[in-house]
């Protein structure tokens, strides 16, 4: 929003109650002109999406190994990929910042078919 790449941003989040408190903080920002909506449908959320930013994996709980938070946000990054070959083949650019961000941004690469220089992990 701050770089105006796009007046659209779209947030996504499959638990839904927590989008509406996010969209109300940026609102609160007061930037101009920015079409903001949110939904937990990721074909609504990715479709026709230029720029994305992902911080969906699962947390680190205390007690984890990277190995232990791996399992798990493979699975989530695998199906962002899919997701994003789906929806939004096109993409510009697409940000991975979820953790362990080496790996499931590598995996989002693979799943997802797009060229690498697209990727900012």
């Amino acid at each position: 929003m701050m770089m105006k790449l796009t007046p659209n941003i779209c947030l996504y989040d499959p638990f839904a109650p927590a989008l509406e408190g996010v969209a109300e903080e940026l609102y609160h920002c007061g930037f101009e002109g920015v079409n903001l909506t949110f939904t937990s449908d990721i074909k609504e959320a990715l479709t026709g999406a230029s720029y994305i930013v992902s911080s969906g994996g699962a947390a680190r709980k205390a007690g984890m190994t990277r190995e232990d938070l791996l399992k798990g946000n493979a699975e989530i990054a695998a199906q962002f990929g899919k997701d994003v070959r789906q929806y939004c083949p096109n993409v510009k650019h697409i940000v991975v910042i979820f953790n362990p961000a080496d790996i499931t941004g590598l995996i989002t690469l693979l799943y997802s078919g797009l060229k690498l220089r697209r990727f900012l992990l």
